[in-house]
């Protein structure tokens, strides 16, 4: 019953991580790599006809040099084929080396207007190479500690500012440490271990014997030896 109930809150912790609907950008700050997971839905803009577009923003200028990583790989809108996606991930740094703006981009062929889901795919990209030299660890650092931030999220862009068309639905990018679960699911996983544990002490109070109905042994009547 322990395992089996145990087995059962495990798989409900990964199906709530799975359906999770925002896309994350997930940092590991160990290896120097950030890749992104989950999914979102809405409808894309169409900015660079005839293909459909989707960014995110946080900065306040985007038109500002950037570090630009190709991301192509992580993303896929619908059926469309990786192959007709152009993605790109930039990191905008000012003369004293803090982190000032960060962007996503994503460009899908033939798919101007069109409504569907951005889903991604679980790639790995190397950040820590890219900065090198007598300011990489301050760099790297500042990228981190940034993104890392408490209620740090990239929001949608603003196409509109610029002369241009919004996509519609779709949600600010969350970013989050690969080494710290988030505290939902920190909370769901220690409810998880609480019960198990109490399905494990109740099977067990339910193996001991019971003596209340045992018979009692009666005194050896020694009066006829």
């Amino acid at each position: 019953m322990c395992v089996r109930s145990f087995a059962l809150l495990c798989s409900l912790f990964v199906s709530i991580q799975s359906a999770h609907a925002d896309i994350i950008l997930v940092l590991d700050t160990n290896n120097k790599t950030f890749s992104f997971t989950g999914s979102d839905t809405g409808t894309l803009a169409d900015n660079t006809s005839p293909d459909g577009d989707a960014a995110w923003y946080n900065g306040s200028d985007v038109l500002l040099l950037a570090t630009d990583f190709v991301v192509s790989s992580a993303f896929q809108f619908g059926s469309n084929p990786i192959s007709e996606t152009t993605a790109g991930l930039g990191l905008q740094f000012n003369n004293t080396n803090d982190l000032i703006g960060i962007y996503v981009a994503s460009f899908f062929a033939g798919k101007e207007n069109q409504s569907g889901t951005i889903s991604t795919v679980d790639v790995a990209f190397d950040y820590g190479s890219r900065f090198t030299g007598p300011n990489g660890n301050e760099l790297i650092s500042s990228f981190e500690n940034t993104v890392l931030a408490p209620g740090f999220e990239i929001p949608i862009f603003d196409f509109a500012a610029f002369g241009g068309n919004n996509p519609t639905g779709f949600n600010p990018i969350q970013v989050q440490s690969a080494a710290a679960p988030e505290p939902g699911s920190l909370a769901l996983m220690a409810s998880g271990l609480a019960g198990a544990a109490w399905f494990r002490n109740r099977k067990q109070r339910g193996k001991r014997p019971n003596h209340s109905d045992a018979t009692v042994p009666q005194p050896t009547d020694r009066t006829s030896a």
